[in-house]
């Protein structure tokens, strides 16, 4: 769209018609998890699984610049891939599991509304 915005205003300093703007579906693409994609294409194509895991992988790998770039981030990916730990990264459930509570949690130490240090405490009478 913006490309066509250019293009309108060139063609407005140079005196001639504006062209209407024509949307091309290029088609979408989701991973949803390990080695796991779909891909729907604008023609009505639909791919899941493996096969569109690669393609969004592919696609991915060749929209970036420079082949530097490429080459590392293939290095990165294929480094996750090889050692992911099944079950390392999840958040599954309404609460937190597996973590063990440690006493009740400590109150926040009191700030005056001067914004000083509070005040020592008092020794109780009698006490020394």
């Amino acid at each position: 769209m913006g490309k066509h915005a250019a293009d309108q205003i060139r063609r407005l300093d140079a005196g001639q018609p504006t062209a209407a703007f024509r949307y091309s579906d290029k088609g979408i693409m989701a991973t949803i998890g390990y080695r796991s994609a779909v891909v729907q294409l604008p023609r009505g194509l639909r791919i899941h699984g493996t096969l569109a895991w690669l393609a969004w992988l592919a696609l991915h790998l060749l929209t970036l610049l420079g082949g530097r770039n490429r080459l590392s981030a293939l290095v990165n990916m294929s480094s996750r891939y090889l050692t992911w730990q099944h079950g390392g990264g999840l958040i599954v459930g309404d609460g937190m599991t597996g973590l063990v509570a440690q006493g009740p949690p400590a109150a926040p130490p009191a700030i005056s509304d001067t914004g000083a240090d509070p005040a020592p405490a008092r020794p109780e009478p009698g006490s020394g």
